[in-house]
């Protein structure tokens, strides 16, 4: 009796201490600080219709959808505005559909990607008002003959891609824009469902961010939650660490790929520094999202090394983070009568 009495001791014991299995993001982080920002004052401009913002030097960019500029600049110290800058059209200083902007060359230029045609146009923050338009420093081309590319970032010797192609989910490019080859396999699907390569593009689409001066870089994909950490290294594709829970929920429409309104929203930006990813979250569907895209409440902090480091919950929800490097702090977008900016200072 006493024997059995200690055998299920044992038992219990170790079924005590066996590790719940992880279901989602969130539960990556025992608990989650609450956390309230700084509304920040911004003058002379209301802000528009947002896709995203970048903090570089002493400015806020933000890349608007709905003007005849890309950037809305205003100043980080107090806020004023400065001035639109990069002219949307088809001129010699006009650029055309502009995707994503982020920082460079120790945070002295930016990196302008455009979808059509596929470059990345490097410009001073000394140009940014040059003629109320831009002369770039430098402009990479970079083709795929058998894809296309939805984000193209510079890491430190190379360039990297994310997009729909025939083979792989990354591409890699040398410094100059050549393309050296694709690499890395697409999330498993659930049994039946198959995909072609181009079709797994671009039903896996999200965010791409670098750690700047490395050859390191996290994907994570909206309308899914995964988030992978990679690394290049001599021309391949090196895993670092990988997080694949919740898949899109799709259907095909016309051989096309159709995500459904079902679907988490996950992932909805990406920013990062030296030390930390940044990840803002959502378990609202696609359809909260796209009636609401202010809806992401939760900042996700991983190390380089793919370590869960800290869940914070916002107290209200943003549509795009950047960091800012000197008060190491999140500024965010958020919604109420208006659009405006918050900080958030992060105890990590």
């Amino acid at each position: 009796m006493r024997i059995c009495l200690i055998v299920l001791g044992v038992i219990a014991i170790l079924t005590g201490c066996k590790e719940k299995k992880v279901t989602n993001p969130l539960e990556l982080f025992h608990k989650a600080d609450i956390i309230n920002g700084n509304i920040l004052p911004i003058e002379g401009k209301v802000i528009g219709n947002p896709i995203s913002i970048q903090i570089i030097d002493s400015l806020i960019l933000i890349m608007n959808k709905n003007s005849e500029y890309y950037l809305d600049v205003f100043s980080k110290k107090n806020g004023n505005y400065l001035g639109a800058s990069i002219k949307k059209g088809r001129g010699p200083k006009e650029l055309s559909r502009a995707i994503s902007i982020d920082r460079s060359e120790h945070n002295k230029s930016i990196d302008i990607f455009t979808r059509v045609p596929k470059k990345v146009n490097t410009i001073t923050v000394k140009n940014l008002f040059q003629d109320t338009s831009f002369v770039p420093v430098k402009t990479r081309e970079f083709k795929i003959d058998d894809g296309s590319c939805y984000h193209v970032k510079r890491t430190k010797n190379y360039f990297i891609g994310t997009g729909s192609f025939s083979h792989g989910m990354y591409a890699i490019f040398n410094s100059e824009g050549v393309l050296i080859g694709n690499h890395g396999a697409f999330p498993s699907l659930q049994k039946g469902q198959n995909l072609e390569s181009r079709q797994k593009g671009r039903l896996f689409q999200g965010f791409l961010k670098v750690k700047e001066g490395s050859n390191r870089f996290v994907f994570a994909t909206n309308c899914s939650e995964i988030l992978e950490i990679n690394e290049i290294l001599h021309d391949s594709i090196q895993e670092i660490k990988k997080y694949h829970y919740r898949l899109p929920d799709f259907l095909m429409s016309k051989n096309r790929v159709v995500k459904r309104k079902e679907s988490i929203m996950g992932y909805c930006c990406l920013e990062a520094s030296d030390e930390y990813i940044f990840a803002l979250y959502t378990e609202k569907t696609l359809k909260e999202y796209m009636s609401n895209p202010f809806v992401a409440d939760n900042i996700l902090v991983f190390d380089w090394n793919g370590k869960p480091i800290k869940r914070f919950k916002l107290d209200i929800g943003l549509n795009s983070i950047a960091y800012d490097k000197d008060s190491k702090s999140i500024i965010g977008i958020g919604l109420s009568d208006e659009l405006f900016l918050i900080k958030y200072e992060l105890d990590i």
